[in-house]
């Protein structure tokens, strides 16, 4: 082949995968200073799901903070540490459903708002042993 049709193949093989990119990852418009509008690939990152995250952490800390409501926090840690002396699936789930300040105080305001009772500054809002 001569050097001039290899300099085409190049050229169209770009193209290629130009339009492959435009097809994936969608189109940019742009005006030239000539007036031309050209298309061109839209760039891309490498995105973290940032908002998902965001709410599984949400949703974690308040499934974790009802079945602290629900089953006070006594029974509660009985059953975490039933999870904790199982298998390592378990013991990974024990490491998650461990109860921490954020979902305990979630708790409490599930227990205060929840529980229909009239909660003062001089009652404890989430004592341990209270029967719920």
């Amino acid at each position: 082949m001569t050097a001039s049709h290899l300099q085409f193949e190049k050229r169209v093989k770009r193209l290629h995968r130009r339009h492959e990119r435009m097809a994936r990852d969608g189109v940019v418009h742009a005006v030239g200073k000539d007036g031309l509008i050209m298309s061109r690939p839209r760039r891309t990152s490498l995105r973290f799901p940032v908002r998902g995250v965001v709410w599984l952490a949400i949703f974690l800390f308040t499934i974790k903070a009802f079945l602290l409501y629900h089953h006070g926090p006594t029974e509660y840690d009985q059953r975490v540490s039933q999870l904790v002396e199982g298998t390592a699936f378990e013991k990974a789930g024990a490491f998650v459903l461990d109860a921490d300040p954020v979902s305990g105080w979630l708790a409490s305001q599930m227990n205060r708002y929840l529980s229909g009772t009239a909660v003062t500054e001089d009652t404890p809002i989430f004592a341990v042993g209270e029967d719920l």
